[in-house]
């Protein structure tokens, strides 16, 4: 009896053991890769940003092409080199630069140094409420496992490095969803709504609580976003927030995004369809490759909305599958998906560590299907190169944009199944 005990003490020491070092080897290679190593790269994203914002602040007209750049140039002349390291194509609405316009009271190395320690405070917050949300204890193997998932991954470092907004969206996404679960329907409302009101793609994800029906939820998103319009009027002028829907966002709608690092359904299929610097597609047809990149957006969304219907209980598994299929199908249709928005994947990753893999319900090939997706979007793989610019190695650019595929897939067929179970 005495042999089984301590057969028993040693297997939990063991697990506690492996647990510790599991936590200790996330934290450190996190701190090097993506604390220290986001410091140091100092990115051109936010710089972008800093940049913009600066000149918002000083009522340059951010959204017409020509004024900015005159406008680039003289900063750049007053501070040489600052401006030069990437684009100032304003991305985002107005209100996102006015979050940053404090910033600009110091150097952008200073500025992107403290964004970097507030970025921090999002990425523990984003996994404070993930844990909250999907009762993860962080001193186990389910919270090892999550801290592992989520801070060994490039996506996450790419973020800290480019100095991108992604994690402060995160944090507003998760923190929705925690407040959704303790039935605070207006808080949830007003943070997906803040996040809608930084960067417009996240306003799907309320699309979500309408198709299920949490209409208080839809309600108080709606008055978020169009606060942070209205504090944006005062803030930046009326002129410069029109400007932004009437100028700058049509940009970004159905135009061609060829560019190596796009891995929506527009990247893959405007790498095929279009001629460019970055990619000399099959065919030079960006008309047809528009119209071909419509289509399947809509099926995808189609789809999304036949397969993802039905009144849930809130937060039910059921419930979190269907808001993980959303934010793929998001990622999916998006005109412009980058890698360090993968981050966005997080509730993914966790819904299919504990209600799949903890279910000991998955075939060998979707096992293996995940897993390959997984290492393909978390993992730095070198294949933006201009050796696969043309021929039939073009379709290798698209390597990440499969990989969400086959996870969304893998998600979609889940649902089927348990819509059919429901019947």
């Amino acid at each position: 009896m005495n042999n089984i005990t301590d057969f028993n003490t040693g297997n939990v020491r063991v697990t506690q053991t492996f647990i510790l070092l599991l936590l200790l080897f996330s934290g450190v290679n996190y701190f090097f890769n993506g604390f220290y190593g986001g410091l140091r790269y100092q990115g051109g994203d936010f710089l972008n940003y800093y940049v913009n914002a600066k000149l918002m602040s000083t009522g340059v007209d951010i959204h017409d092409d020509e004024i900015r750049e005159a406008a680039v140039e003289r900063m750049q002349d007053r501070s040489r080199g600052m401006t030069a390291k990437k684009h100032h194509q304003p991305d985002y609405p107005p209100f996102w630069y006015l979050l940053i316009v404090p910033l600009t009271v110091v150097r952008w190395e200073l500025a992107f140094a403290f964004w970097v320690l507030l970025n921090q405070l999002f990425l523990l917050g984003s996994i404070y409420f993930l844990f909250r949300y999907f009762g993860i204890r962080l001193y186990s193997m389910a919270g090892a496992a999550a801290i592992f998932i989520m801070l060994n991954q490039w996506p996450l470092w790419y973020n800290m490095m480019e100095g991108q907004v992604n994690v402060l969206l995160l944090f507003l996404m998760t923190g929705g969803l925690w407040a959704f679960k303790n039935d605070k329907d207006w808080l949830a409302g007003l943070m997906f709504g803040l996040a809608a009101g930084i960067k417009i793609v996240p306003a799907f994800l309320l699309f979500y609580f309408l198709w299920r029906g949490h209409w208080k939820v839809v309600i108080w998103g709606a008055a978020g976003g169009i606060g942070t319009l209205v504090i944006s009027a005062i803030g930046a002028g009326p002129g410069i927030t029109v400007s932004y829907f009437l100028t700058q966002l049509p940009k970004y709608g159905g135009v061609p995004r060829p560019e190596n690092f796009n891995q929506s359904i527009n990247g893959f299929v405007s790498r095929i369809f279009t001629v460019s610097d970055v990619s000399d597609g099959w065919f030079n047809n960006p008309a047809l490759g528009n119209l071909l990149n419509t289509i399947i957006v809509l099926a995808v969304f189609a789809a999304t909305l036949y397969f993802v219907r039905g009144r849930i209980r809130r937060c039910h598994e059921d419930w979190d599958l269907g808001f993980g299929i959303f934010i793929m199908s998001m990622l999916l249709m998006s005109s412009w998906t980058l890698e360090h928005h993968f981050v966005l994947l997080y509730f993914v990753w966790l819904w299919i560590m504990r209600s799949l893999f903890e279910e000991d319900r998955l075939s060998l090939t979707t096992i293996i299907t995940l897993l390959a997706a997984f290492i393909i979007i978390a993992f730095n793989i070198p294949y933006q190169t201009a050796k696969f610019d043309s021929g039939i190695f073009i379709l290798i650019k698209s390597l990440k944009f499969y990989a969400v595929c086959a996870v969304w897939y893998v998600m979609m067929k889940e649902n089927i199944a348990r819509s059919k179970a429901w019947v």
